[in-house]
């Protein structure tokens, strides 16, 4: 597994197909800059999974113990990388 360095969302895009043109075995991760926008656009462009920081694990929220609403943020990811593989 490779990680790729924190840089604009288009550039990790690119970078991924562009590494794995050549080396198709690899399995590649953002761990950066991913949120509900874009979860769906790294699973497309051949990332095997995402690290997801700020964006799922809200500080208001967890301040607030609002636990359903922290769930609801989490299965939205899922759906969407689900969505995204398919």
């Amino acid at each position: 597994m490779a990680t790729l360095p924190d840089e604009s969302k288009d550039k990790k895009e690119c970078k991924h197909k562009d590494i794995l043109g050549p080396l198709p075995q690899l399995r590649l991760t953002p761990t950066g800059g991913v949120d509900l926008d874009n979860v769906g656009e790294f699973i497309k462009a051949g990332a095997s999974f995402v690290g997801v920081g700020s964006a799922l694990v809200n500080k208001k929220l967890i301040a607030a113990k609002k636990w359903d609403e922290l769930s609801a943020l989490a299965k939205q990811f899922t759906a969407a990388v689900h969505a995204a593989r398919k």
